[in-house]
This record gives structure tokens, C-alpha cells and sequence, in this order.
């Protein structure tokens, strides 16, 4: 996630649709049960956090017109957990190396192909199909 991309390790949430990790500013997140380091927002150039007037459907507008505005969100669990966070918006991708990040740019062998010659075969080629994800931060 990021611009340069930094590792997130996230659990799909099919019962909500949501998708939130912890981020730099983050209290109580659980640091010692995270796969990734938090996510340090400062360090993305492409990061964006969500204005009222960019609230998904389940984020709800605090402090609207205010300095501060931002869309808050939280999902809470019928074993008793539950978490809150503000929407935000950053570049990312799937796949890839599990150590690091890797640059959006590859060579295109013959215009056809990614750099290894078959989509899909070489890790390094992952951040080629980057899209914008909206999450908790």
C-alpha cells in the first residue's frame, strides 16, 4: 500500500466488505499481534484521507466543514470485538514479494507481456496492476 509501497498484511472481512490495518497514529491496535509494521501515512506520497464529502456508504462524516473533517468507520463482531478507524484512500496492489515493495515500473518485453514474458509468472510485476483502495486507517 503506498507510494513507495509499504507490506500490509490484512484478513479479508467477507462479512463486512471492509478492509482496515493499523496506521502510524493508531492506539490500542495491537501492536504485538500484526503480521506488518503500521502503516506510516506520512510516507506515501498518494495517501489520502477520506473528506465527508469522499465517505463510503458504511463511513460516517465527523466534523463536516469543520477543520479535521474526515470519514470515520468501524466494524464491531458478535464474539464482542469490534474496531473504529477514518477512511482513506492510498495505491495498491496484491502479490508480489513478501519482504518488500515493489516499483510500479517494468520492461515490457514485446508490448504484449509483462517483463517475464507470461502475466502472472514473476512476483516482481504485481505493483503493473495497481488500483486505489479506500480503507480503514
Amino acid at each position: 500500500v503506498g507510494t513507495p509501497p509499504q507490506r500490509q498484511t490484512v484478513i479479508v472481512d467477507t462479512g463486512s466488505g471492509v478492509t482496515a490495518f493499523p496506521c502510524s497514529a493508531c492506539r490500542d491496535c495491537g501492536k504485538d499481534y500484526h503480521a506488518s509494521p503500521f502503516f506510516v501515512e506520512a510516507g506515501s506520497s498518494t495517501f489520502q484521507k477520506n473528506k465527508c464529502d469522499s465517505c463510503s456508504e458504511r463511513g460516517t462524516c465527523t466534523h463536516r466543514n469543520q477543520d479535521g473533517e474526515y470519514c470515520k468507520i468501524g466494524v464491531s463482531y458478535q464474539e464482542g470485538s469490534s474496531w473504529s478507524a477514518y477512511q482513506a484512500k492510498d495505491e495498491t496492489y496484491l502479490g508480489g514479494p513478501h519482504d518488500e515493495g515493489v516499483d510500479k515500473t517494468f520492461e515490457a518485453g514485446d508490448g504484449k507481456h509483462l517483463a517475464s514474458g507470461v502475466v502472472d509468472e514473476n512476483p516482481e510485476d504485481a505493483a503493473a496492476f495497481s488500483f486505489p483502495l479506500t480503507f480503514g486507517c
